[in-house]
């Protein structure tokens, strides 16, 4: 990534859904539109602003209210 994390994904059923982001020693990195995002089954794609991050390798977890989480590695240049 460069200047936002582009991220992918697909889901079963109607969720809350919250993204966090957490840098290799586990500190949660601050970023915009994360927290609490209601959505519909299907596919979706989210942008997430990050043009002041450090460079470095993150982590980004997506997880429902229902329980279901992924965990991403990024690296940023």
């Amino acid at each position: 990534m460069k200047d936002e994390i582009n991220v992918s994904y697909q889901m079963g059923r109607t969720a809350l859904v919250t993204m966090e982001l957490r840098d290799v020693l586990g500190r949660s990195v601050p970023i915009a539109n994360a927290k609490y995002q209601l959505e519909q089954p299907g596919s979706h794609e989210a942008a997430i602003p990050a043009p002041n991050l450090p460079p470095g390798t993150y982590y980004l977890r997506i997880t429902t209210d229902a329980g279901d989480a992924i965990t991403l590695k990024v690296a940023k240049e």
